[in-house]
């Protein structure tokens, strides 16, 4: 963290967020290329009926999470 290394713990945060960051970029970017056709759309729309919960899947799938705030903030709520 900054507090810990200052401004040489900037390579690391980079680096680490790049890591986390990737894989709910790349399934958020799958699924804008999903609505943005179509005959894709229309054809998977039906899913989303026949699975429950399945929008907020992809929904918590492409969040991402910034610090342990955001895990401390979700055990409050449970």
């Amino acid at each position: 963290s900054y507090i810990e290394g200052g401004a040489a713990a900037a390579p690391r945060f980079q680096r680490d967020f790049a890591a986390a960051t990737a894989r709910p970029i790349r399934l958020a970017g799958l699924v804008r290329d999903v609505a943005e056709r179509p005959r894709l759309g229309a054809a998977l729309l039906p899913l989303v009926g026949h699975v429950p919960g399945l929008i907020d899947i992809i929904a918590r799938a492409t969040r991402i999470g910034h610090s342990r705030l955001d895990h401390d903030a979700r055990q409050q709520e449970n």
